[in-house]
């Protein structure tokens, strides 16, 4: 939108003001400025409440209310007179009643203005800071304890004074990997898997480190979701080192078939799932493998969006991925060839990796975002073709115009 009106802008100032062009400068102003003047006179007409916020106190919905409204008949005079000294600028070139200099230095000016206005509400003062103190976030002994661990693993804060309140908490984000904190956009299956299982068996750990009882190989869900470290306070021996943890990737010597994802989250609470895996099989489909007891699946590469594992094993296996099951982008690669990634323990993913030796790869690719990619370059490639043709056409033109000169 800005490219097309500096490109009209450039064509009035170089062709000058027909009586065609007066007439749609006019109708261009009076729509424009005409809905701003009505987004100005008429803003307490809307009611700027979102469904479901009207159950907020009302106090609360009444500051919201006005608060939105300010903001629009703000950005509405803004808007209003940024357009009227625009168009009285282009009324005084257009008639010769300033010079050109005047006329670009007062529109470069104002532009330069708007800019600055919106921009400070995204670049504040606190932007430039180049430290930030905030105590809440600082290291403790026992976040720097476990830092020193460089492996991939997940960390368990405990120390909440309720254990429903563990998956509450974020600050454990902050440094490590975790399997609680609070995200209002969670998973539901995870959040399944927290109130049917791990909830219980937070509070069965509890209760087993009070009376100084404690038997890791027990805590299946703990193991699985890879809790290396559980920490109950800030001091370095606040820290429990879980080895039952099962890693990253194991290979399991027998499947739970049950028929619907209420008998599969039953299953995972008792499982013992550093042999086992729970698999619907109304959905999923997981035979002919055996078990190596010897076989190893290593993570080699971590990112975001990629993860390269390297198996070893002498028979046909079942690996289990303590990875969350998300089919809508993630697709799994076994040599490079693609295959079916399989839900098990209700949250986590499984494939069905071939004897010997391979590399197994979870790549993110969404549809919409590879395909957006696409879009967006095509779209770019397209507008610089477009750019690139408009200044060749417009020195093609003055080259025309020269040469009749001549």
């Amino acid at each position: 939108m800005p490219l097309l009106g500096f490109i009209g802008l450039n064509k009035l100032v170089t062709e000058g003001l027909a009586k065609p062009i007066k007439k749609k400068i006019l109708v261009a102003f009076g729509i424009v400025g005409g809905i701003c003047l009505f987004l100005l006179l008429f803003a307490g007409t809307f009611s700027f409440i979102k469904d479901g916020e009207e159950q907020m106190p009302g106090w609360f919905v009444t500051a919201l209310a006005e608060d939105r409204e300010g903001l629009l008949r703000s950005d509405a005079f803004r808007s209003l007179a940024f357009i009227t000294l625009a168009f009285v600028a282009l009324y005084f070139e257009l008639w010769n009643k300033i010079s050109s200099i005047i006329f670009y230095s007062f529109l470069i000016m104002i532009t330069l203005i708007d800019l600055a206005v919106v921009d400070a509400r995204y670049f504040t003062k606190d932007e430039y800071k180049r430290k930030r103190e905030n105590t809440f976030f600082a290291a403790t002994e026992a976040d720097q304890e476990i830092l020193k661990d460089k492996s991939y693993f997940r960390v368990f804060n405990l120390d909440a004074q309720n254990p429903q309140n563990i998956f509450l908490e974020a600050r454990t984000s902050y440094f490590h990997n975790s399997i609680g904190g609070y995200h209002a956009v969670k998973l539901r299956r995870y959040q399944d898997l927290y109130d049917s299982c791990l909830f219980e068996e937070t509070v069965e750990f509890i209760q087993d480190a009070s009376s100084g009882k404690m038997d890791f190989s027990k805590y299946g869900v703990i193991n699985m979701l890879n809790a290396k470290y559980l920490v109950y306070g800030g001091g370095r021996d606040n820290i429990i080192r879980n080895s039952a943890a099962l890693g990253n990737a194991w290979f399991v010597s027998n499947v739970t078939t049950v028929n619907s994802p209420t008998e599969e989250l039953t299953s995972v609470c008792s499982a013992d799932t550093r042999n086992t895996a729970v698999i619907d099989g109304s959905k999923f489909t997981a035979s002919d493998f055996g078990f190596d007891s010897t076989a190893t699946i290593n993570l080699l590469e971590q990112k975001p969006n990629y993860l390269k594992y390297e198996s070893q094993s002498r028979e046909n296996g079942l690996a289990v991925f303590s990875e969350i099951y998300y089919p809508k982008g993630w697709i799994a690669y076994i040599d490079g060839k693609e295959t079916e990634i399989i839900r098990a323990n209700y949250v986590l993913r499984a494939l069905l990796i071939p004897a010997g030796k391979h590399t197994v790869e979870f790549i993110f690719k969404p549809d919409a975002y590879v395909v957006g990619n696409k879009i967006t370059m095509a779209s770019s490639w397209l507008m610089l073709l477009v750019v690139i043709g408009c200044i060749g056409w417009n020195l093609r033109n003055n080259q025309s115009a020269n040469g009749k000169q001549k």
